[in-house]
């Protein structure tokens, strides 16, 4: 017995050959569905970079330098990348070679402009050197506007020094300089 067989207009069975404009289509929307994943893909690794940025970290920083024979000497740490801040958890000042080395002197911790340390950039002072300073709360701001510095005044000169900090770096909300909050 043989089985009836339906023929299309062009004499071909249907689901042979869906034409020209199906196969066009079927090729389109393929198209589309992969445009459609590769976003959707990307707006994943964005928002998982986002959330990765807005995460607090601890970033360790350090200059070092020479007493001039002035007795003044100026060690910049840096300033926050625009859309950070940070947060001063830790200061230290020693002598090298080595962190015990003392050092003559005192440091005074700026935030503001090393080019001109003022009054109301003045944040800790350290009468003896070498000397650690630990803040259990976030008291000192760093916004990208400063840098975070300190100035050691009544030093000997040839004296080496180091100044190290650890701040928790955090981005900013756009306009607002608020931290983000990481849900």
């Amino acid at each position: 017995m043989s089985q009836a067989v339906s023929i299309g207009d062009d004499g071909r069975p249907p689901g042979d050959d869906d034409g020209p404009l199906l196969a066009a289509l079927k090729r389109w929307g393929a198209s589309m569905h992969e445009q459609y994943r590769a976003t959707l893909e990307a707006v994943i690794l964005r928002d998982r970079q986002a959330r990765y940025a807005a995460t607090p970290n601890a970033v360790p920083l350090q200059a070092a330098g020479v007493v001039p024979a002035s007795g003044t000497l100026v060690l910049d740490l840096g300033a926050p990348q625009l859309g950070r801040r940070w947060l001063v958890r830790r200061l230290a000042v020693a002598g090298v070679p080595t962190v015990g080395t003392a050092l003559a002197g005192r440091a005074d911790w700026y935030v503001g402009q090393p080019s001109s340390p003022s009054p109301q950039g003045w944040e800790w002072g350290m009468a003896t050197l070498h000397s650690v300073q630990p803040f259990t709360s976030e008291s000192i701001p760093v916004i990208p506007a400063d840098h975070l510095f300190v100035v050691i005044t009544t030093g000997t000169s040839g004296q080496g020094a180091i100044a190290s900090a650890t701040v928790v770096d955090y981005a900013t909300e756009p306009n607002s300089g608020a931290a983000v909050q990481v849900i």
